[in-house]
């Protein structure tokens, strides 16, 4: 599931959900739902693709990670006394990727 939202003033794609079940992991089906999204957010124009990952999900993480995702400096987005269980993380999204 995602949207399109402001972050910042700015437009991005989010994605909110997803959700791959562990039986077909590994098997590239992630990596094509995630380039779909990248391609959504060129195709209108956004420049960045942003989630939310738990950080016990390692494996998800990981995978982010692997497709050109960052984390996001928790001071933009965590209040000093705060702590969460997630990282927001973006990767930006250009004609040639």
């Amino acid at each position: 599931m995602f949207r399109f939202d402001m972050e910042d003033d700015e437009c991005v794609l989010y994605c909110y959900e997803l959700q791959v079940s562990q039986t077909v992991q590994r098997g590239g089906i992630g990596k094509v739902l995630m380039q779909c999204l990248c391609d959504i957010a060129r195709k209108w124009n956004i420049q960045k693709v942003m989630l939310t990952v738990f950080k016990a999900n390692q494996a998800a993480f990981l995978f982010y990670q692997t497709m050109g995702f960052n984390v996001e400096s928790e001071d933009e987005w965590v209040d000093e006394d705060e702590e969460v269980d997630y990282w927001i993380m973006s990767k930006g999204v250009t004609d040639t990727d």
